[in-house]
């Protein structure tokens, strides 16, 4: 805290020096709650303003017959009804959701009311592309190295992290939405950046 003489003048203790003093203190509060506010929210004024871009971007890249997996965590910061409304809203027929840390029984529960739901799939499921083998979950796993054999190795696709970077490891992929600009990630990307990292790191 602030201590000294008491007295007149900017070296002494008084009502201006202390107001100088609280103001800088409550501006620079001021700026660090701001910038977590923007982390939190990647740029956007709150999870509203951020569900909102979402949806739209979503709705903007999927088709209805697409199939969308959510990767757990689906509505962290939404109240029940608000995230079950933005699921709903996403224009795809076949959703498909895989368990996220944040994910309670009651939010699952709920979210077998949302008519694009086809499936939930537990804490993990595995698609093929033809011998490749894509393994989804919400946290990041380590399922092959980099000098596995290309064709053979299991590819991770996850998010939980938050991180903005893509790139998450060896054949291992953060889909999340703070990576992809608050967009989905067709399979497509995913098999372009898996093959445009794994070269950056195999020379």
């Amino acid at each position: 805290g602030l201590r000294g003489v008491i007295g007149a003048g900017t070296n002494r203790m008084n009502v201006y020096t202390v107001g100088k003093a609280t103001q800088g203190l409550a501006e620079y509060i001021k700026k660090i709650k701001e910038q977590e506010r923007q982390d939190k929210y990647r740029k956007y004024i709150d999870e509203k303003e951020m569900t909102e871009r979402i949806i739209t971007n979503f709705n903007e890249v999927i088709k209805p017959e697409d199939t969308l997996y959510l990767l757990g965590d689906n509505f962290l910061t939404c109240d029940l009804g608000d995230g079950l409304n933005a699921i709903k809203r996403i224009k795809c027929d076949d959703i498909r959701l895989i368990f996220g840390n944040h994910d309670s029984p009651v939010r699952l529960a709920a979210m077998q009311d949302c008519w694009n739901v086809k499936a939930f799939l537990g804490y993990a499921d595995i698609i093929k592309d033809g011998k490749k083998i894509y393994y989804l979950s919400h946290y990041p796993t380590q399922t092959a190295n980099y000098d596995d054999n290309w064709h053979s190795a299991i590819r991770n696709l996850h998010g939980h992290t938050h991180q903005k970077d893509p790139s998450s490891g060896a054949f291992r992929l953060n889909v999340g939405v703070d990576a992809w600009n608050c967009r989905p990630v067709s399979f497509g990307e995913v098999k372009s950046k898996i093959r445009e990292i794994y070269e950056s790191e195999n020379g």
